[in-house]
């Protein structure tokens, strides 16, 4: 309706000022037809975008959830991950430790060295460790954890 009042509000006073009967075309008759191509070419133009962005909602309304859920999964088992392997490799490096050298009297130096460089590596995996638990907020309360990612792309 609206494309039609602006047709006739903007073609009007066109065909008023071309009120000869010259059969001949005048300067005015070319620019109204001229407006009205253009207005039926962006008549067009404006359905193909509305045909455009509504098969752009269907497509987000169909692909958000899953791009969501894959998100969720895929930090949940980063996270995971960044939690168990440092403290296996913390577990594993005491019980190569208590294996190899509990009790024993005689410490080279390069053996000595190895020992702390291992403790220091296992206190800094560990405290990593304890420091993400993304992988608890995600299975608890995964709307939570959506909440702070976009916060953080906000910023």
């Amino acid at each position: 309706m609206n494309k039609i009042l602006l047709t006739l509000a903007l073609a009007l006073p066109l065909s008023s000022i071309a009120q000869d009967t010259n059969p001949k075309e005048t300067v005015p008759n070319k620019l109204e037809q001229t407006v009205v191509k253009f207005l039926e070419a962006t008549e067009k133009a404006g359905d193909k975008l509305a045909d455009a962005t509504g098969k752009a909602i269907e497509f987000a309304t169909g692909e958000v959830p899953i791009v969501i859920q894959e998100y969720l999964g895929w930090h949940f088992t980063k996270s995971l991950l960044f939690f168990f392997v440092p403290l296996i490799a913390v577990g594993v490096s005491w019980i190569i430790y208590h294996k190899l050298y509990k009790g024993r009297e005689d410490w080279p130096e390069h053996q000595i060295i190895f020992l702390v460089a291992g403790i220091v590596a296992s206190l800094i995996l560990f405290t990593v460790s304890m420091h993400n638990f993304e992988w608890l907020k995600i299975s608890i309360a995964p709307r939570v954890f959506l909440i702070d990612e976009f916060k953080h792309l906000i910023k």
